[in-house]
């Protein structure tokens, strides 16, 4: 009942009843119907060599031990989607950790290994943060917006009520990326989903919803960023011709996208947030760049002279298939900070793959305090 109240206050009383209609015809009355919605949405993704994540809460999982240990066994990650489906944010910080501890606690009765975690309603506060860390290796609860579908002045005060729930960040012109926070992973989920398009904007139209998703693909892939995408199974089988465009697409983009289940991005992006700079001179205009990294990681380098064994990349940039490069160039290689730039910005252009070093007057590109947090990351990027 608590989360049919939630649905009538967040939704209104028409969303609520076709929230709670899709999800009685896709994954209920009983086990049979959600196992038959999840194989057939397990069965899309693995067609293009991938497995989904299934953010679950721990009370689901207890009621379907079997279905969530098959699942797991298929290749699907499961993530923690809560203990029960309640808004977090609105609990105390003893009981955020509460509900933590008992959802960790159920998935391992039925065990099956959690790594993740994503807030219900993506509702995420700092405590919240607080009772995951030491937990879980990454959460996916921060939302992030794409201004990719005009919207009517009435229907975009209707989607600005949901992403102000939300909390979402709005998209702008540097990539959306993980960030490591206090030894937390954050993988931001990009909106709008399927609960927007579908619950919110009553789209029907598969065709259209794959146009949106497809947009927020190609705009993340020129960026270089992370596409989370979220469809829930009430809404696979509306949803799942879009899904299998956009998966379609993906497959078919140079350079290639990776296609990965949170836990693998996020044991993906602790290695690489690892990996160290070495820059030396060797002599007038000449610098040695070392990269320090697991094999997997790519060395790219932007400039208008590539050399003949470097593969073009996209916008400028080349993949040196190596991890050691000498480079003729005025400047040195790194980009330079000023003493009085927030941390956070150095650790955010840090984690996007730049090398970065104290600002010399040999440096050509030089983020100080002016530039702001993102400001300075965005230039940087560009």
């Amino acid at each position: 009942m608590r989360y049919v109240r939630h649905l009538l206050t967040s939704k209104g009383p028409a969303t609520a009843w076709r929230r709670l209609r899709a999800i009685f015809r896709q994954v209920g009355p009983t086990e049979r119907v959600m196992a038959r919605t999840l194989q057939a949405y397990v069965d899309l993704v693995t067609a293009f060599g991938a497995r989904p994540t299934f953010p679950t809460p721990a009370v689901v999982a207890a009621r379907h031990p079997r279905l969530i240990r098959r699942l797991h066994e298929r290749g699907v990650e499961i993530a923690v989607h809560g203990d029960q489906h309640v808004d977090m944010a609105l609990l105390a910080p003893a009981d955020q950790a509460d509900h933590v501890r008992r959802a960790v606690q159920r998935f391992r009765r039925i065990g099956v290994p959690v790594v993740g975690f994503r807030a219900p309603y993506l509702r995420w506060n700092a405590s919240l943060l607080d009772a995951l860390r030491g937990t879980f290796a990454y959460d996916s609860s921060l939302a992030v917006y794409w201004e990719v579908a005009p919207l009517p002045p009435a229907t975009a005060a209707r989607v600005q009520r949901v992403l102000d729930f939300y909390r979402a960040q709005r998209v702008a012109d540097g990539p959306v990326l993980p960030v490591v926070e206090n030894g937390l992973v954050r993988l931001p989920v990009s909106l709008p989903d399927d609960e927007i398009l579908v619950d919110r904007l009553e789209w029907r139209d598969p065709a259209a919803i794959a146009e949106v998703w497809g947009e927020m693909l190609r705009r993340t892939h020129a960026q270089g960023g992370l596409f989370v995408l979220q469809l829930h199974p009430e809404r696979f089988a509306h949803c799942a011709e879009a899904l299998r465009t956009v998966l379609r697409q993906a497959q078919a983009m140079a350079p290639s996208v990776w296609l990965a289940t949170l836990r693998e991005v996020t044991a993906w992006w602790r290695a690489r947030s690892a990996a160290r700079w070495d820059v030396r001179s060797l002599g007038e205009d000449v610098w040695e760049v070392t990269l320090q990294a697991p094999q997997e990681a790519v060395l790219l380098v932007r400039t208008r002279a590539p050399q003949p064994d470097w593969v073009p990349w996209v916008d400028g940039w080349y993949r040196v298939p190596a991890h050691h490069v000498v480079l003729r160039t005025p400047h040195r290689p790194t980009v330079g900070v000023t003493r009085d730039v927030p941390r956070g910005l150095v650790d955010a252009v840090r984690q996007a793959g730049f090398p970065v070093e104290p600002a010399t007057s040999q440096h050509g590109l030089v983020i100080a305090e002016s530039d702001g947090s993102r400001a300075g990351l965005e230039r940087v990027w560009h």
